[in-house]
């Protein structure tokens, strides 16, 4: 028996693959039927390939019948049948591989976006949690993205959407915290189409957050899934990394800032002002109170000397506490004449904030002044200088013993 007979016998017996003998013009001779396909989708298959030249290394080749979502690889050969020339083809149904190969590829091109989204988010954690709006309108493939942050009982808004470079802010009265993600919110205000939950919870540090995206439904779900896994885990590490830097900076009783914040920006920012003003400010019988009153009545002071400071407070004029009973404010790019006002302004919140109060709030301040180039420590000292002189005619206006602390 020949090597041809032989690999038809096998074919027969083990159907594993079609065995399909042709003459050299591609007409079907001899088929084992192992494969359903019709011999008239074998032309159609065989047009695209017989004018290739098949010599003794065979030729490989591949089917693709999308319609059946039918996947085959064929090789093919030249050989002898009957006595006449003839072409051998073995065709495999690779569909089970072509199928894992193609999941396998989408696996892994989810996989690159999934890591090149990991990097960006990684990248914007050192800023606020709005960060990560910019880079979920990337890859969620969004028109618009809406983030809710509830810090300290106050929810504010956020909003960015492909029209526009800056995000929007808005307070509003709650976050929308929905149990599970992918559910659907319409916010008012926005648009009457409903936006798709991506995380929604609090944080370690009790903060709350959602996040929501509009027009993603076509962004495949386990993509979608494991994008809201990487957005929670962002936007919970950059509450965390958010209260952790408060906490650094503030001072826990007022919420003003704190000696190593105004330290920081002495040399980050407050040395290279064109011109600069130091409010020295110290509150008057914090000992005397706190030991005959108690530390709760001290506290109470030095929380309304806190509230009066920041009545003053904007984006050029910071409020520090740097001690016990020390309070300093620095403005920058005001005239003397608009520190004249400030301190005007800020003597009448002390006097709103001590009507009915049990124990009066009284609060010295110095004031230095200084235009580029100047002396910041110098500024500081004559500021002081005069605190201490304002602490002195006070005690004496109102008849205290003017060494008394």
């Amino acid at each position: 028996m020949s090597d041809i007979n032989i690999i038809i016998q096998n074919s027969l017996i083990d159907k594993s693959s079609e065995l399909i003998i042709t003459d050299m013009s591609w007409k079907i001779i001899f088929r084992n039927n192992a494969i359903d396909f019709e011999d008239s989708q074998w032309s159609r298959w065989a047009r695209l390939y017989m004018d290739e030249v098949i010599g003794e290394a065979g030729l490989e080749w591949e089917i693709a019948d999308k319609e059946q979502g039918k996947y085959y690889k064929v090789r093919s050969f030249s050989d002898y049948y009957k006595g006449k020339q003839s072409l051998i083809h073995h065709i495999y149904d690779i569909s089970d591989y072509a199928k894992l190969f193609r999941e396998l590829s989408e696996y892994t091109k989810e996989w690159r976006r999934i890591s090149s989204c990991q990097s960006d988010l990684i990248g914007a954690l050192s800023n606020n949690p709005c960060g990560c709006m910019k880079i979920a309108l990337k890859y969620f493939e969004a028109k618009s993205v809406v983030l809710f942050i509830e810090r300290h009982e106050v929810v504010i808004r956020y909003y960015i959407d492909t029209s526009i470079d800056t995000i929007q802010a808005l307070r509003v009265d709650q976050v929308p915290y929905l149990n599970d993600s992918d559910t659907t919110a319409v916010f008012s205000g926005l648009s009457d189409r409903s936006y798709t939950c991506c995380c929604s919870g609090r944080a370690m540090t009790g903060a709350g957050y959602g996040l929501y995206v509009l027009d993603e439904e076509d962004v495949d779900l386990r993509y979608k899934s494991m994008l809201y896994n990487e957005f929670k885990l962002y936007l919970e590490n950059a509450l965390l990394r958010e209260q952790i830097v408060y906490e650094n900076e503030h001072d826990n009783l007022t919420g003003l800032y704190n000696k190593a914040k105004l330290n920081e920006l002495v040399l980050n920012r407050f040395s290279f002002a064109d011109r600069i003003s130091v409010l020295n400010m110290d509150l008057n019988d914090l000992k005397k109170t706190n030991d005959k009153y108690g530390h709760d009545a001290g506290n109470n002071l030095i929380i309304r000397a806190g509230e009066s400071v920041k009545k003053i407070l904007s984006d050029d004029i910071y409020g520090f506490r740097v001690g016990g009973d020390e309070f300093i404010v620095i403005a920058l790019g005001l005239t003397r004449e608009e520190i004249d006002e400030l301190v005007s302004k800020w003597k009448k919140e002390v006097d709103k904030l001590n009507q009915n109060a049990e124990h009066e709030c009284v609060i010295a301040c110095g004031i230095g002044y200084g235009e580029a180039p100047f002396d910041f420590k110098q500024i500081m000292e004559h500021a002081d200088k005069l605190m201490y002189e304002d602490k002195r005619n006070i005690k004496i206006a109102r008849g205290e013993d003017p060494e008394s602390r």
